[in-house]
């Protein structure tokens, strides 16, 4: 029941002064031009993977269990490469239609590209050897649940991981870049009229799944710009400041505070704080096109007064 001179909060309104306008805006729009920069930022690189090995916590196993060929079998499997680089060939051909000489030149460079990675992999083959070995201890200490409660031996294990990483990561970097090659000098075969018409076509990854890291490094760039436009120009942005505050909030648990080795949160954790503030306010609708949105749908569809709904 409402007291004398109380207002329903259903139909209670505020005002704010011309200085707090003036710092949502800018707030805003500094946010804006923060996540599109990062979009831009990221197009076309690798970030997600060492985003997710990185987490700490509660929640490291699921987001480490996102990332694509997280231990570098895939691409250290000459068979399996070999299969997937001919099946791309294969590809290849029926995409851009070669014809006789292309399909002899695509099969030249397949076979030369696959003679350099059984090569490279027989050279580093005593590196490879050790590497396997110390995955294959890394999991066995992992299913031994007292090392968990150790912290001498979580430091050592963070330690032997380093030291892994290091051994694997120039292997796995020059395997990339025969993939790389393999790709351009495929797709490069094709005729400037072929390209015109047909589009490129990406050799992809082996084993690649839904939501993954290689599927997440094309997703959020497009993400961060989409999300940065809508705060710049002021345009859904309650929905657009909701799911960037969601995404850094993913961001700040990825890094668990209080667990050993976390990163500090505290930028995202304002910026996502800050976002909630602009979603909460409806920032759009100070000196953006949401009050053009809302002026519009209001004037096209307005609201009947509860007078109205009574003669109605």
């Amino acid at each position: 029941m409402l007291l004398e001179g109380e207002t329903p909060l259903a139909t209670s309104r505020y005002q704010i002064g011309f200085l707090a306008a003036c710092a949502i805006v800018a707030l805003r729009l500094g946010i804006g031009l923060h996540f599109f920069s990062q979009g831009v930022e990221k197009l076309g690189t690798s970030f997600t993977a060492g985003f997710l090995g990185s987490a700490k916590g509660p929640f490291a196993p699921l987001y480490k269990s996102m990332i694509w060929d997280r231990d570098g079998y895939a691409r250290l499997n000459a068979d399996a490469t070999a299969a997937h680089w001919d099946q791309f060939r294969n590809r290849i051909v029926a995409h851009y239609h070669f014809d006789e000489g292309q399909q002899a030149a695509a099969k030249k460079a397949l076979e030369a590209h696959l003679r350099s990675l059984r090569a490279y992999l027989d050279e580093k083959g005593d590196d490879i050897d050790q590497y396997v070995k110390s995955v294959e201890r890394r999991d066995a200490n992992k299913a031994d649940a007292a090392r968990a409660d150790l912290a001498s031996l979580r430091a050592h294990d963070a330690r032997i991981d380093a030291e892994r990483t290091q051994l694997i990561q120039p292997i796995l970097a020059s395997i990339d870049n025969l993939w790389k090659n393999l790709d351009n000098d495929l797709n490069a075969l094709a005729t400037t009229e072929q390209w015109k018409r047909h589009g490129r076509l990406a050799i992809g990854k082996i084993g690649e799944r839904p939501f993954d890291s290689e599927f997440i490094d094309r997703l959020i760039p497009y993400f961060d710009m989409a999300v940065g436009l809508c705060l710049i120009v002021g345009l859904f942005t309650r929905p657009a400041a909701i799911l960037g505050g969601l995404f850094l909030a993913s961001v700040c648990i990825s890094q668990w505070p209080g667990t050993p080795g976390a990163a500090p949160i505290y930028p995202y954790l304002i910026e996502m704080l800050a976002l909630f503030v602009l979603a909460a306010v409806g920032a759009g609708q100070i000196a953006g096109l949401d009050f053009l949105v809302s002026g519009i749908r209001h004037y096209c569809w307005p609201k009947r007064t509860a007078a109205a709904e009574q003669r109605k």
